[in-house]
């Protein structure tokens, strides 16, 4: 028997639907944002961060933890993460990062709303933004300091 192919797009997914057994090679569609829990006690899990599966649509659907799998797959990556919007991937990593009293180095041709979250949001959690030019070169390491976390760089940029 010849071994299964690691190929992206390979995969044999399988699902019934009635009494018919349905082969594809892409996972079903899920969408949604609800989920339902079996039980109160698995509700009462997930209020205390304990339940093991699925608690939101946009966060653990077979379809979006098979695009991560595969994103990882391709890019020979450890982990992904897959998000509804860019800005919204920005913003995550962004306060993922950063904490009061850091410092985000910022170029000047950073994509607007990304300026606009990092002096309105967290400026009000005492991060200091810090504008660059983006085309600084070897002198960046003028800017960085014990406080700088992130260096944040469009190439190409929006402006």
């Amino acid at each position: 028997m010849s071994k299964p192919s690691e190929l992206i797009g390979w995969n044999d997914y399988s699902y019934s639907y009635g009494d018919r057994e349905i082969r594809t090679i892409n996972p079903s569609i899920q969408s949604g944002s609800t989920v339902l829990f079996e039980s109160y006690e698995d509700m009462q899990l997930h209020d205390k961060g304990q339940y093991p599966g699925v608690t939101y649509g946009t966060g653990g659907l077979s379809t979006q933890k098979s695009f991560e799998e595969a994103i990882c797959k391709l890019e020979n990556g450890h982990i992904s993460r897959a998000f509804p919007s860019g800005i919204n991937a920005i913003i995550c990593t962004l306060m993922a990062f950063t904490q009061s009293g850091d410092e985000v180095l910022l170029t000047d041709n950073v994509y607007g709303p990304t300026a606009r979250f990092c002096h309105k949001v967290l400026a009000k959690y005492n991060i200091k933004i810090t504008h660059i030019e983006s085309d600084i070169g070897s002198e960046i390491s003028q800017y960085i300091n014990d406080n700088t976390k992130l260096i944040f760089l469009e190439s190409p940029g929006s402006n």
